[in-house]
């Protein structure tokens, strides 16, 4: 017995709006009622297209603007409040690195000779936007951390976590690509 058609209702209407929709969702942690087979589907369907530019600026100019906005809030902030918003915003980046490469399957896909072409250039833009500032990591986050640590080991009830994550960022970004002078004193 022939398979039933595919019915063209289940073509995505609007791609850009589908993807733009859940790039801002995503950036300012919304609840969206849009599904993940739907975003892969819209992004898939620029893909053949060719709308290769448009789909890659389309996710890199708001995060790009996103990041902006979280470095600004880290240079007005200093100490341990400092310590838990780069904290929190790493934990939101590392979100952002499972989620944004899931939405764009198919067009890391098409670019065999750049793998993990939408991670890596999410990665790239937190190295220029936020690590790149290595006056505010050597003079403010690492010595906040350097406190931190001796604050603990002279015996006070000081809760490690962000710390731990901070420092596990440090490494993270530690390769030949990546800021390397923020990692000195670690």
């Amino acid at each position: 017995m022939p398979r039933d058609r595919i019915n063209a209702k289940t073509k995505i209407k609007d791609p850009w709006a589908t993807i733009n929709g859940a790039v801002k969702d995503t950036l300012e942690a919304n609840d969206s009622d849009l599904r993940l087979f739907s975003i892969m589907q819209a992004v898939n369907d620029l893909v053949i297209k060719g709308k290769f530019d448009e789909i890659y600026k389309g996710l890199i100019n708001p995060l790009k603007e996103h990041f902006k906005n979280w470095h600004e809030k880290l240079k007005n902030t200093a100490g341990d409040p400092l310590l838990t918003l780069l904290n929190d915003q790493y934990d939101k980046f590392k979100k952002y690195c499972k989620i944004f490469p899931r939405f764009y399957t198919s067009y890391d896909q098409h670019f065999k000779n750049e793998p993990n072409k939408i991670l890596n250039t999410v990665r790239k833009l937190f190295v220029e936007v936020i690590l790149s500032d290595t006056q505010l990591f050597k003079k403010e986050v690492t010595p906040s951390i350097i406190n931190v640590i001796i604050n603990a080991q002279k015996g006070s009830e000081i809760n490690l976590d962000k710390v731990k994550n901070i420092i596990q960022m440090y490494y993270s970004f530690n390769n030949a690509n990546d800021k390397n002078e923020l990692f000195e004193d670690f």
